[in-house]
């Protein structure tokens, strides 16, 4: 796609998105950003794939729709023969067959699938060279979309530009094959002896910066399943019929494995979608595209203490003054790090009548009694919208100012991807929370312990983060804060 074509498409999309924005129609909003991306393909499908790893990003928006932005990705006319020859060298000779057309493409790449002179069945992944021809061009206009888009919704606790921030250092990991081939090879090493998942193996003397060759897992991916699903396909039946799988079994090990990893493993992968997920005979799965890995981040008992909220108010065990500590927690740490601060040194001192976690829990549970009868909350508990339950009760436009940061987000993308099967095979009253729960129960009768990090700062720092933050929420609204606002004024002028 031309440079021009592409950056009309791109004005015209964010005219669509400015339009319902300010007519305050997200679900329109978001979908023009599905349409508009989707067409414009590259870096712009990959971005899409991140926002739709946030579970609760598209709500409303037709799920075969978000299923596209993983598995219908144009295909790019390139020399794949050249390409290979320029890369590989004198270990083309390896090869004995490669397939003219590609039977698969994604957002950065599109794989071919050839036979090794072994006879071994492999997949080669060749990096878009258009991809690299206008990556610059193509994250500057997507900086000035995602600045439009915090423009028409600032409020939103996600800042869309930290997004962007974090979607630069997936940019910059894939592509890379050098560092997805190392990646692999680790992730290959952990697996090798699962009974039920599968890594592909990577051949790294036939790889490059640009060219990825693994071995050829032959199955069907979720993506595929659930569109099957969808269809009014028995997918259960189908699968156990031409796999040899119990699917729902299959699925919830997959749940249990991802959260595990998330709580325990020193590596995650960062980019777990549906399409990456395929369903292998003898009652197996595969794990593709390790191009993003993170380690987790330092606070893992945040991530717990938001699981442990979501099993409560699945069971109407709701403490919803709680569950906006615990996600002030996951969400804005430094924030919670100065209240804690503030709170243990008072709570010290005889002479003052102050709990200030406890007074902060009381206006959180004055805005959902403000809110609770305009949402469904049963609803986005079934559907793991955990982060739209904390905007749309809690937080109602932002009401407390918080900007989330992204230390989080690989455990959100790996959650979110879960949510995303079981919804979509039709699993969600049947393995929420239960799989949650199993997780929980299972680490804490390995004995393994959860990191975390100090909930407490300097205090000269914590009186500045909480007086900064005092004067946001004046400001939006005093009426409900006024009571807080005047007794942590009193103490911090003390």
């Amino acid at each position: 796609m031309a440079r021009r074509r592409r950056f009309r498409t791109t004005i015209k999309t964010v005219s669509k998105i400015m339009y319902h924005g300010f007519k305050g129609d997200e679900q329109s909003m978001n979908g023009a950003i599905l349409d508009g991306f989707s067409d414009l393909g590259g870096v712009y499908v990959k971005f899409l794939q991140i926002l739709s790893m946030k579970s609760d990003f598209f709500v409303g928006v037709d799920q075969t729709k978000l299923l596209a932005v993983f598995d219908n990705v144009e295909v790019d006319e390139l020399d794949k023969d050249f390409i290979l020859q320029f890369e590989l060298k004198e270990n083309i000779q390896h090869f004995k067959h490669i397939d003219p057309e590609p039977f698969a493409a994604g957002s950065f790449g599109q794989v071919y699938k050839a036979e090794l002179t072994d006879g071994s069945k492999v997949a080669i992944k060749i990096l878009r060279p258009s991809l690299m021809q206008n990556l610059k061009f193509d994250l500057r206009l997507l900086n000035f979309f995602t600045g439009l888009i915090k423009f028409v919704i600032p409020s939103a606790v996600y800042d869309v530009n930290e997004v962007y921030k974090d979607f630069k250092k997936i940019v910059k990991q894939e592509t890379n094959y050098f560092k997805e081939a190392d990646n692999a090879l680790y992730f290959f090493e952990r697996y090798k002896d699962h009974p039920h998942i599968d890594i592909p193996y990577t051949y790294k003397h036939l790889s490059s910066k640009y060219v990825l060759t693994q071995s050829f897992l032959d199955g069907i991916p979720f993506t595929k399943l659930i569109d099957l699903k969808n269809n009014g396909v028995n997918v259960e039946e189908l699968v156990q019929s031409k796999y040899g799988c119990d699917l729902a079994f299959l699925v919830r090990m997959f749940g249990e494995e991802i959260l595990r990893s998330v709580l325990t493993a020193d590596f995650i992968q960062g980019d777990p979608h549906p399409g990456n997920v395929i369903l292998l005979p003898n009652n197996k799965i595969g794990i593709m595209d390790f191009g993003i890995t993170a380690p987790p981040p330092a606070d893992r008992k945040a991530f717990v203490a938001i699981i442990e909220n979501y099993i409560d108010m699945f069971y109407g065990r709701a403490d919803m003054g709680k569950f906006f500590m615990d996600a002030l927690r996951f969400y804005v740490s430094d924030l919670y790090r100065a209240l804690t601060t503030l709170h243990r040194m008072y709570e010290k001192d005889e002479s003052r009548d102050v709990n200030i976690k406890q007074e902060v829990k009381n206006v959180a549970n004055k805005a959902f009694e403000e809110t609770k009868d305009r949402v469904d909350v049963k609803q986005m508990l079934m559907k793991g919208q955990i982060s739209s339950l904390f905007d749309k009760t809690l937080n109602e436009d932002n009401r407390f100012g918080i900007k989330a940061n992204f230390d989080g987000a690989v455990m959100l993308r790996a959650a979110a991807t879960y949510m995303s099967i079981i919804e979509g095979l039709g699993y969600r009253e049947e393995m929420l929370p239960s799989v949650f729960e199993d997780v929980l129960k299972g680490i804490k009768k390995d004995g393994v312990e959860i990191t975390g990090v100090s909930e407490t700062m300097q205090v000269d720092r914590a009186v500045e983060i909480v007086s900064n933050w005092i004067e946001d929420i004046t400001e939006r609204d005093p009426f409900l804060f006024r009571d807080l606002i005047i007794k942590m004024r009193r103490r911090l002028s003390v």
